[in-house]
């Protein structure tokens, strides 16, 4: 092999080098980065849960304290100074799953904007911007849906991949949603596993008939199904969440609406 030759090795192998190098630290930002924003994001939720304690409100209101109502829309008037898009708070027990939940004008915002309003992969609770709550904070669609990511770090909707363990579905059966007119209890009724294209979230029905088809059809995909009585009149809550059995898969949990 002429010198020439070896020079040109040299500088394709050194400029590999460098390509291998860039590539690494690329990876290297895009994971710190990734963490970072998990801890961060976790941080900020913790600060705004000592705004508004859940368990707190829930120990007052079973000791029946007076004031419970002016001490919750006390505390969600803090929470919408954070963020004016501040609806609700979800409580899911033995779980992580205790944030306050935001709205926007569509199902993209929050997807890489936090509760605070910064640009984060790892997103907020958000409601479909389809749903909405009447004057006493009470659903008016059949179907309310609130998403959050599936995070590495344990946080936002990951604890809901708990309900794919059928011991687990067995013994926790409800999900709280705070508002600041008091606590909708939901009762969880199946879990499902299902393409992202499969239309799970629907909010909307032309009928009671056809709301009750559409219940019908996860209870026939769901993994677990719990004796729950659906009828036409009744209000489901939907929370769903990306999950990794197959490309583009989704994990979502159903629950009606029993008290409030």
């Amino acid at each position: 092999m002429t010198l020439n030759g070896v020079r040109i090795i040299k500088k394709i192998r050194f400029i590999l080098l460098l390509l291998c190098i860039g590539v690494f630290c690329y990876s290297a930002y895009q994971l710190i980065s990734y963490f970072y924003d998990g801890y961060k994001n976790e941080k900020d939720y913790q600060e705004i849960r000592e705004v508004y304690d859940f368990e707190e409100l829930s120990k007052a209101d079973k000791e029946g304290i007076e004031d419970l109502a002016a001490l919750r829309k006390e505390r969600f008037a803090a929470l919408k100074e954070i963020n004016a898009d501040v609806v609700a708070w979800v409580h899911v027990p033995n779980t992580n799953i205790d944030y306050p939940v935001v709205q926007g004008d569509d199902n993209s915002y929050y997807l890489d904007h936090t509760v605070e309003g910064y640009t984060s992969r790892v997103g907020a609770i958000f409601m479909d911007y389809r749903n909405k709550l009447s004057d006493e904070s009470v659903p008016t669609d059949y179907n309310t849906i609130i998403y959050g990511h599936h995070l590495k770090s344990g946080a936002m909707f990951t604890s809901l991949k708990e309900f794919k363990d059928e011991a687990f579905f067995n013994i926790n059966r409800y999900i709280y949603i705070d508002t600041p007119e008091g606590t909708l209890i939901y009762e969880i009724f199946s879990v499902i596993i299902t393409e992202a294209d499969y239309n799970y979230i629907e909010t909307y029905f032309q009928s009671g008939e056809d709301f009750l088809s559409f219940v019908s059809d996860i209870q026939k995909r769901a993994l677990f199904n719990r004796d729950t009585i659906i009828r036409e009149e009744d209000k489901i809550l939907t929370l769903s969440t990306c999950t990794y059995e197959y490309e583009d898969a989704r994990l979502a949990v159903f629950a009606k609406l029993i008290e409030k």
